[in-house]
């Protein structure tokens, strides 16, 4: 916390002393003048303290069922002129209680919940990290083009919102993080050590970044960079009304280079596999597209695709992914009840010994908007779901989903995570368990309520129960059901 406190300071004396620098224009544009390099100071305080609650699905041995709690608080400090540059630190302290130290299985049993990937990245049941997760300097004018240096937060496709609410709130729930995302549910999140240069037109937004991630998610180093893990996006976007009168389309183009001493993970046998560097690292390239549409005054349409080529070790990879989903919203009705359903397909590998890998790789995601119990991720997997979003109250919000899951070929493995954590160990980030040559995940049922306090308050419920298949069913003989539950408050000042 030392160097964190140092950091800070400096900082503080920095923007101190180039606000002051600033010289006003001649004295016949002295309010206009005043306007334009008026800046202001970002002060920010979040605290956020969640008890999570597993049972997992039971092997003969149990561990499978406990609980545990973390406090995670974030203080920014920055200073910001708008249209001209901001710049901001974060430092971010994380208390972690009550992990499992007994829910890490052998072989395929694995980590039992996200409580036993927190204490196999540490190896400790209470511990308390801190460090800088946010140090930027942003200048230009975000209408027209601005650059981000430093280390920041990105999130895939939501460069920018469309100006229909509903359509924005899609967007923000079921397209953001796909590919790239902050992990932000864990406890520590993640960050990214780059640029990113921004363009606009006003119809149409260009956008390209280029970072190292931080470890995060499940490691406590938060603080440090994935040295050998690099993650580069560019997309276009057709904002609404542009190319579609009621909707928006974007492209893009990802690129995901990982070097690092960790374990390869895909289908083949485990003495054929090695670590990733040791095989000549993995280069995936990721093409696509999303297309929002408004159907009439209360539907919307989403559509998403991904196609993958490149190499995975010493294998050729090529891959695809696709999402189609419909919704319908009566913003009149008592509760405003918004009614989702659609179906996602990550392709597996069919075949481990063909020379080729063809497993759909996310990258670097933030799983659980996708993956609300996040027991599997868009790897290898087949997602029928139907949803309903109701507003009980101005201040209140629930939502219910269910979820058929199977896998997309039996011959490959049933995967979960987020993504890199660790630059060297037995963590690749992703876990893979087989299928027992099944292809039934099971069915996931869940409720999540939230209730705004007041402006600064919000407390959310969430309670998730798997109907597990022949699956989980092959591994965890003494029950393939699953349930988790959280309770979480949240403060944010201002």
């Amino acid at each position: 916390m030392q160097y964190s406190r140092c950091l800070f300071v400096a900082f503080l004396v920095s923007t101190t002393g180039w606000s002051q620098a600033q010289t006003p224009e001649s004295p016949g544009h002295t309010t206009l003048a005043a306007e334009k390099v008026e800046g202001r100071w970002i002060t920010e305080f979040e605290l956020r303290i969640r008890g999570e609650s597993w049972d997992w699905f039971a092997p003969a041995s149990g561990g499978n069922d406990y609980g545990y709690a973390h406090a995670r608080l974030r203080a920014r400090l920055g200073y910001k002129v708008p249209d001209e540059w901001e710049g901001l630190l974060e430092v971010q302290d994380v208390q972690m209680l009550g992990l499992p130290g007994h829910s890490v299985g052998a072989g395929s049993v694995g980590q039992m919940g996200l409580g036993a990937s927190l204490f196999a990245h540490s190896g400790l049941t209470s511990l308390d990290t801190a460090g800088i997760r946010q140090a930027y300097f942003k200048v230009g004018d975000p209408k027209l083009f601005q650059a981000q240096f430093g280390r920041m937060e990105y999130s895939s496709a939501t460069q920018v919102l469309p100006t229909d609410a509903n359509l924005a709130q899609v967007k923000r729930t079921r397209l953001k993080e796909r590919m790239i995302g902050t992990f932000d549910f864990s406890a520590y999140g993640r960050t990214f050590d780059g640029i990113r240069l921004d363009g606009d037109t006003g119809d149409f937004h260009l956008s390209g970044f280029a970072a190292r991630p931080t470890q995060g998610g499940f490691d406590p180093h938060f603080a440090s960079s994935l040295s050998d893990v690099f993650v580069s996006e560019v997309s276009l976007t057709a904002k609404q009304g542009e190319l579609l009168r009621d909707g928006e389309a974007q492209l893009f183009w990802d690129y995901y280079e990982d070097h690092r001493r960790v374990p390869q993970l895909d289908n083949r046998a485990v003495a054929a596999r090695g670590q990733i560097y040791a095989t000549g690292g993995n280069q995936i390239h990721t093409v696509g597209f999303h297309l929002l549409h408004k159907l009439g005054e209360q539907g919307d349409f989403l559509a998403w695709y991904a196609h993958q080529t490149g190499n995975w070790g010493n294998l050729s990879h090529k891959a695809d992914a696709y999402s189609l989903e419909l919704g319908c919203q009566w913003k009149e009705a008592e509760w405003q009840p918004w009614l989702r359903s659609g179906y996602s397909y990550f392709s597996g590998d069919s075949n481990p010994r063909d020379g080729a890998h063809t497993t759909f790789y996310p990258g670097l995601p933030t799983i659980r908007p996708y993956a609300q119990t996040p027991f599997y991720t868009e790897s290898n997997l087949r997602d029928a779901f139907a949803q309903i979003m109701l507003k009980p109250g101005p201040n209140t919000g629930a939502r219910l989903d269910v979820h058929f899951l199977n896998l997309a070929t039996p011959a490959d493995l049933w995967y979960a995570g987020s993504g890199a954590t660790q630059n060297v160990g037995t963590i690749q980030g992703f876990a893979g368990r087989p299928s027992g040559g099944g292809s039934h995940l099971g069915t996931l049922l869940d409720l999540g309520l939230d209730q705004q306090l007041d402006s600064q308050q919000k407390l959310s419920f969430y309670a998730g129960h798997v109907f597990g298949g022949d699956v989980p069913a092959s591994i965890y003989t003494a029950g393939p059901d699953a349930n988790f539950f959280f309770l979480e408050y949240q403060l944010k000042v201002p």
